[in-house]
């Protein structure tokens, strides 16, 4: 009889931890199933908006190269053509305050030959390089001074200009 008890102890034991192992696992499965519900209600975004900004500045790059057969000689023509340059940017009226020269540089130029059916390189002058930039708040003088630009250019200037980047100032605040 004592072992009959026990038994009958140990049966209902198992029987109440069975009946709240599936109460807990009712109760979870309710929850989420109700997670699932509401998060189909809802919308959740991910991107990109737009806003219009007005722009602050500009940058503006023009690049001179010339070449000659001298070192001195191709340095003598960047400095001439330089001043041209200027003369024309002020002529624009952006001053010199909004214009930075960056430093010369100086390379070999060579040019493809044939000697004996065999292409090759031969140096017979030198090329010099140098950049201007121009920053300047004053989005229209440059945007016109861009335009302006092939005018200038067709009196057998070698200039290259790349359009303005229009830029703006604490971009992380808008």
């Amino acid at each position: 009889m004592a072992e009959n008890k026990s038994f009958l102890n140990g049966m209902a034991i198992l029987g109440l931890l069975i009946a709240i192992g599936l109460f807990s696992a009712v109760f979870i499965l309710g929850v989420q199933a109700k997670q699932a519900v509401v998060s189909q209600q809802s919308i959740t975004v991910k991107g990109l908006a737009e806003k219009r900004i007005k722009v602050d500045y500009a940058n503006w790059t023009i690049s001179l190269s010339v070449t000659d057969m001298t070192q001195a000689g191709a340095v003598k023509k960047l400095a001439d053509e330089r001043l041209l340059l200027i003369a024309f940017l002020t002529e624009q009226v952006l001053n010199s305050s909004t214009t930075q020269v960056e430093a010369e540089s100086q390379a070999p130029h060579y040019d493809e030959i044939f000697i004996k059916d065999q292409l090759r390189h031969v140096q017979n002058s030198f090329d010099a390089y140098q950049n201007l930039r121009i920053y300047t708040k004053d989005l229209y003088k440059i945007t016109q001074a861009n335009k302006n630009l092939v005018q200038f250019k067709t009196q057998d200037r070698l200039e290259t200009a790349q359009p303005p980047n229009y830029l703006v100032n604490n971009l992380k605040a808008v």
